[in-house]
């Protein structure tokens, strides 16, 4: 299958499952048994994450910056993936537990369900984050391997990550039309993501496109592994529910990726 095939397929299929997956509790809400599901699903997703950035895109990173001879032996694809892991957790814990911080000061003025919608926002905003990171990664990519193994993590979150994010919105008793916009605003970033990464590789050319591929493939690893450690795996395995089938899903996810990134 030729690249473009692959990022036109991508482009569609986690449209279409970032939308399902965020207006799906408009039609079941939180079910016990969806919530299993969704929960099984985000653990191997987890390991399929923090395998695509230790063991995928951080070999690529260096990989390229071999590539380019950019004369140093410094490890900067290393340095770039931690860049990329603390400006997300910039962005999630500072930014955003700040602002949580503000709504706790002020509860006295501020209704519960107004605290609620303000969390749901701020949660469409990290989502969308991640999630245009993610596009430009597999939009970054010039061989078909690499961009099929980021895109089976990303499938196997975006479901769940997307229901999360409509049962956010729907507890903060955010009116439909207005529900559907949010989601439908995340779902659109990973696509606009897959086409400004094809549009930057294809414009690039020579050296300076193996620097930028190296560069992206370093900071995408940090975002990677940041979404695998604090924004999945932690919080499923806070609850005790499942653990030993979390941690079995988990585990074959990253083995997954470790027999994909043969061929990739």
């Amino acid at each position: 299958m030729e690249l473009l095939e692959i990022k036109v397929g991508a482009f569609v299929l986690l449209l279409a499952l970032a939308y399902a997956g965020g207006v799906l509790p408009l039609r079941f809400g939180a079910s016990p048994r969806s919530a299993q599901i969704f929960s099984l699903s985000n653990a191997f997703a987890g390991g399929l994450f923090i395998a695509v950035g230790l063991i995928h895109m951080l070999g690529d990173g260096a990989e390229g910056f071999d590539e380019a001879d950019v004369g140093t032996d410094y490890p900067l694809e290393l340095a770039i993936a931690t860049a990329g892991f603390l400006g997300i957790l910039l962005l999630e814990a500072v930014v955003a537990g700040r602002v949580r911080a503000g709504l706790g000061e002020t509860h006295q003025r501020e209704s519960a369900e107004t605290s609620a919608g303000v969390r749901a926002r701020l949660l469409t905003v990290v989502l969308s984050v991640h999630s245009l990171m993610a596009g430009i990664a597999i939009g970054a990519e010039t061989e078909v391997a690499a961009a099929v193994a980021i895109l089976v993590a990303i499938v196997a979150h975006k479901g769940p990550e997307g229901y999360a994010l409509g049962i956010s919105l729907q507890q903060a008793g955010t009116p439909r039309r207005a529900l559907i916009r949010s989601v439908m605003t995340y779902a659109v970033m990973t696509p606009v993501g897959i086409v400004l990464g094809t549009v930057l590789a294809t414009a690039l050319t020579g050296r300076t496109n193996l620097v930028f591929e190296a560069v992206f493939d370093s900071l995408a690893a940090g975002t990677f592994i940041y979404v695998a450690t604090f924004g999945v795996l932690k919080d499923e395995f806070a609850a005790p529910e499942m653990l030993g089938r979390k941690y079995l899903g988990a585990a074959l996810g990253a083995v997954l990726i470790a027999v994909v990134s043969i061929w990739a």
